[in-house]
């Protein structure tokens, strides 16, 4: 009928977005009012214009669009052929925008398998951590871990070289201890880590996650929609699996304002950080 979808958004229609995510069938201008022109100096809300890239921005004219072509150039991957590459069985695979490639993760995190963590490089750590994540569950120790990445200038290789810590690595630990604080109760220190992660790569999959729950278990319900919202937006565009999560996410956040709502169990989701 020619409506502009957003105008759902100005008038406030959340159930209306909350329909078509349970349809399926949201587009993502009915959610871009939480973001803002990506060229440099305009900061002009509700941008119109995306390009669909592995690292998609977005914006607000064709002018804007041209200006920031130079800078977005280097991030600017085919989609299909970024999806293939991180197609595999492991998980970690689907690791995003990454400072390294993803096949090459894949083989350093192998080798420190192999090595059963006798030498302490960055990569083991981080696998040593992760294993908390996914089993044992001792946040705390796992925080110790992560500030030892922090807190180092360098690690000695098993070759006896200088090994030190990569974007993507730093971005790992960010979202690994924005999770930890979470699960702790700390939400505001989960806040302020995850967006130094969100900031360090906005499109790897579930970086805003748990600032969205963070935000939300502190009680500030419209900056989780509005995280979440860019997660939809943002995050790994060649993941089926991570957009329709994030759909999800948004869609329970946004039940949370009704009068009926019984909030369940404490959300639990298990992401993958590097």
């Amino acid at each position: 009928n020619g409506r502009d979808p957003s105008s759902d958004i100005a008038r406030g229609d959340l159930f209306k977005i909350e329909s078509n995510l349970t349809a399926g069938t949201i587009a993502w201008k009915e959610i871009n009012d939480t973001i803002t022109c990506d060229a440099e100096g305009c900061n002009k809300t509700s941008p119109t214009i995306r390009c669909v890239c592995a690292a998609p921005v977005y914006y607000c004219s064709e002018g804007c669009k041209r200006r920031h072509r130079r800078v977005h150039a280097e991030d600017c991957r085919d989609l299909d052929v970024f999806r293939n590459l991180t197609r595999g069985d492991d998980p970690n695979l689907n690791s995003g925008l990454c400072n390294v490639h993803p096949m090459i993760l894949s083989q350093m995190r192998s080798y420190a398998v192999q090595s059963q963590w006798k030498i302490e490089t960055v990569e083991n750590l981080l696998l040593q951590a992760e294993s908390i994540h996914q089993s044992d569950e001792d946040w705390n120790a796992a925080i110790e871990i992560y500030q030892k990445i922090l807190s180092a200038e360098m690690f000695v290789t098993s070759r006896g070289g200088e090994e030190y810590t990569t974007p993507s690595q730093m971005r790992q630990v960010r979202m690994g201890l924005s999770r930890c604080f979470y699960e702790l109760g700390n939400y505001g220190a989960s806040i302020h880590v995850g967006i130094m992660a969100i900031e360090m790569n906005r499109w790897f999959p579930h970086v805003h996650t748990y600032v969205a729950l963070s935000y939300l278990e502190s009680g500030d319900r419209d900056l989780a929609i509005s995280t979440i919202k860019q997660a939809v937006l943002y995050e790994a565009p060649y993941s089926d699996e991570t957009i329709q999560a994030n759909k999800e996410l948004l869609r329970e956040i946004m039940k949370t304002e009704r009068a009926d709502y019984e909030p369940a169990a404490k959300p639990r989701i298990d992401v993958y950080y590097g």
